[in-house]
């Protein structure tokens, strides 16, 4: 494991700090109450009882909205080092990994200040917004469908559309990037 910890591509601050945790040899308020240095091993952010390596790392308030944001990002690369390599397989092209990466990236974006707008809008009940805009609501017994398209000089085209029911309540909606081909 050391070699591992060692051999992690970076500045060696990197390689110290994953050293130290691993070691335990964070100054968290845990550590701190058993070498008896402070009487109070409470975390000073959100206050749970005690504050240990693995929670000042990956389970405070200070770190999850961060700890979700990491592991989309890594998750994101993955999709775009899997997307590379069938493109140089089935394809036999070999684009830019940090051109995928970013066009994943800007994709997983896109895609979540959609979903923040639309989601989690239609989760809570909210219909006045839509109706404000002018939208209208379909007759009983129907369902209305939304569709919205950005077709760009060359590229990828970008796709939506959204199913509500009579109510303006979403219960479906999808999105897709698209070749487009300039004639």
């Amino acid at each position: 494991m050391w070699r591992s910890i060692w051999s992690v591509r970076g500045p060696p601050k990197l390689q110290h700090f994953l050293w130290s945790a691993v070691k335990g040899n964070f100054p968290v308020k845990d550590r701190l109450a058993y070498r008896h240095i402070t009487h109070d091993a409470s975390c000073q952010v959100c206050g749970v009882e005690r504050e240990t390596i693995f929670h000042a790392l990956l389970e405070c308030n200070a770190v999850i909205s961060f700890i979700g944001d990491a592991v989309r990002t890594f998750a994101t690369l993955m999709w775009a080092g899997w997307r590379c390599r069938n493109l140089a397989i089935f394809e036999n092209e070999h684009p830019s990994f940090v051109m995928v990466v970013a066009g994943f990236l800007r994709m997983v974006l896109d895609y979540n200040s959609y979903a923040q707008k639309v989601f989690i809008a239609a989760a809570a009940g909210v219909t006045t917004a839509l109706r404000s805009d002018g939208w209208k609501c379909p007759p009983m017994g129907c369902i209305k469908v939304n569709t919205d398209a950005h077709i760009p000089a060359g590229g990828m085209a970008s796709l939506g559309v959204v199913f509500r029911d009579v109510t303006g309540v979403v219960f479906a909606a999808a999105t897709r990037k698209a070749h487009t081909k300039v004639p």
